[in-house]
Protein backbone atom coordinates (compact mmCIF):
# COMPACT_ATOMS: atom_id res chain seq x y z
CA UNK A 1 0.00 0.00 0.00
CA UNK A 2 1.67 3.11 -0.95
CA UNK A 3 0.89 6.20 1.45
CA UNK A 4 -0.34 9.23 -0.65
CA UNK A 5 2.45 11.68 0.06
CA UNK A 6 4.50 9.79 -2.30
CA UNK A 7 2.62 10.89 -5.34
CA UNK A 8 3.24 13.66 -7.51
CA UNK A 9 1.02 16.16 -7.13
CA UNK A 10 -0.46 15.16 -10.98
CA UNK A 11 -0.90 11.83 -9.44
CA UNK A 12 -2.76 12.44 -7.00
CA UNK A 13 -6.22 13.01 -7.97
CA UNK A 14 -5.59 9.60 -9.84
CA UNK A 15 -5.08 8.34 -7.04
CA UNK A 16 -7.90 9.75 -5.11
CA UNK A 17 -10.41 9.22 -8.46
CA UNK A 18 -8.84 5.34 -7.85
CA UNK A 19 -9.01 5.46 -4.67
CA UNK A 20 -12.44 6.39 -4.25
CA UNK A 21 -13.79 3.63 -7.49
CA UNK A 22 -12.55 0.91 -5.10
CA UNK A 23 -14.89 1.91 -2.24
CA UNK A 24 -17.75 -0.58 -1.80
CA UNK A 25 -20.89 0.95 -3.11
CA UNK A 26 -25.03 0.27 -2.45
CA UNK A 27 -27.12 -0.08 -5.85
CA UNK A 28 -27.50 2.98 -7.32
CA UNK A 29 -31.64 3.20 -6.51
CA UNK A 30 -30.52 1.93 -2.65
CA UNK A 31 -28.38 5.16 -2.66
CA UNK A 32 -30.84 8.16 -1.15
CA UNK A 33 -28.43 10.83 -1.46
CA UNK A 34 -24.38 10.51 -2.73
CA UNK A 35 -21.84 10.37 -0.41
CA UNK A 36 -20.39 13.49 0.36
CA UNK A 37 -16.55 14.33 0.51
CA UNK A 38 -14.49 16.63 1.23
CA UNK A 39 -11.25 17.72 0.98
CA UNK A 40 -9.76 20.21 4.07
CA UNK A 41 -6.72 22.24 2.29
CA UNK A 42 -4.67 23.15 5.63
CA UNK A 43 -1.00 25.16 5.90
CA UNK A 44 0.03 24.90 9.17
CA UNK A 45 2.72 26.95 11.41
CA UNK A 46 5.91 24.91 10.96
CA UNK A 47 6.69 25.02 14.27
CA UNK A 48 3.11 23.36 15.32
CA UNK A 49 4.07 20.45 12.45
CA UNK A 50 4.83 17.92 15.14
CA UNK A 51 2.03 18.42 17.30
CA UNK A 52 -0.51 18.95 14.33
CA UNK A 53 0.73 15.44 13.17
CA UNK A 54 -0.73 13.89 16.72
CA UNK A 55 -3.93 15.58 16.56
CA UNK A 56 -4.30 14.37 13.14
CA UNK A 57 -3.44 11.00 14.10
CA UNK A 58 -6.04 10.80 16.63
CA UNK A 59 -8.28 12.87 14.40
CA UNK A 60 -7.67 9.70 11.99
CA UNK A 61 -8.23 6.96 14.17
CA UNK A 62 -11.24 7.97 15.52
CA UNK A 63 -13.11 9.42 12.48
CA UNK A 64 -12.19 5.64 10.44
CA UNK A 65 -14.03 4.49 13.41
CA UNK A 66 -17.16 6.03 13.20
CA UNK A 67 -20.18 4.41 11.13
CA UNK A 68 -20.58 7.00 8.37
CA UNK A 69 -17.28 7.33 7.76
CA UNK A 70 -16.43 5.82 4.30
CA UNK A 71 -12.67 7.10 3.81
CA UNK A 72 -10.55 9.45 5.84
CA UNK A 73 -6.61 10.12 4.88
CA UNK A 74 -4.29 13.00 5.78
CA UNK A 75 -2.46 13.74 2.24
CA UNK A 76 1.00 15.81 2.34
CA UNK A 77 2.12 18.51 0.02
CA UNK A 78 5.32 17.15 -1.73
CA UNK A 79 6.86 20.65 -2.12
CA UNK A 80 5.58 21.92 1.05
CA UNK A 81 6.49 20.91 4.23
CA UNK A 82 3.64 22.77 6.35
CA UNK A 83 0.79 22.49 3.88
CA UNK A 84 -1.97 19.05 4.27
CA UNK A 85 -4.63 17.69 3.32
CA UNK A 86 -7.84 16.49 4.52
CA UNK A 87 -9.76 14.07 2.46
CA UNK A 88 -12.92 13.06 4.11
CA UNK A 89 -15.98 11.01 2.41
CA UNK A 90 -19.25 10.77 4.40
CA UNK A 91 -22.13 8.09 4.07
CA UNK A 92 -24.55 11.58 4.55
CA UNK A 93 -25.30 14.81 6.00
CA UNK A 94 -25.91 12.82 9.09
CA UNK A 95 -22.55 11.38 8.94
CA UNK A 96 -21.16 14.41 8.79
CA UNK A 97 -22.98 16.36 11.57
CA UNK A 98 -22.27 13.01 13.84
CA UNK A 99 -18.69 13.74 12.94
CA UNK A 100 -18.53 17.39 14.71
CA UNK A 101 -19.82 15.98 17.72
CA UNK A 102 -16.83 13.17 18.43
CA UNK A 103 -14.60 13.57 20.44
CA UNK A 104 -11.57 13.80 17.94
CA UNK A 105 -12.91 16.45 16.63
CA UNK A 106 -13.33 18.29 19.53
CA UNK A 107 -9.33 18.04 19.83
CA UNK A 108 -8.99 19.11 16.30
CA UNK A 109 -10.79 21.99 16.98
CA UNK A 110 -9.34 22.73 20.59
CA UNK A 111 -5.79 22.20 18.56
CA UNK A 112 -7.16 25.05 15.96
CA UNK A 113 -8.22 27.48 18.49
CA UNK A 114 -4.51 27.54 20.33
CA UNK A 115 -2.77 30.87 20.77
CA UNK A 116 -0.59 31.62 18.53
CA UNK A 117 -2.39 29.80 15.72
CA UNK A 118 -1.72 26.63 14.55
CA UNK A 119 -3.76 26.83 11.45
CA UNK A 120 -2.14 29.16 9.26
CA UNK A 121 -4.82 28.83 6.33
CA UNK A 122 -8.19 25.94 6.09
CA UNK A 123 -10.19 25.99 3.02
CA UNK A 124 -13.01 22.97 2.87
CA UNK A 125 -13.75 22.44 -0.59
CA UNK A 126 -17.05 20.28 -0.54
CA UNK A 127 -18.29 17.53 -3.15
CA UNK A 128 -20.87 15.03 -4.24
CA UNK A 129 -19.65 11.77 -5.28
CA UNK A 130 -21.67 11.58 -8.43
CA UNK A 131 -20.31 8.37 -10.16
CA UNK A 132 -20.17 5.71 -7.50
Amino acid sequence: WLKPFWFKPLQIEVWLLLLVRSLPRPPPQAMASPPIATLVYLEIDPAQIEKFMEVAKLDTEGTRAEPGCISFDVLKDQSAENKFIFYEVFKDDEAVAFHKTTPHYKVWSEFKAQEPKPVISQTAVKHHLMMP
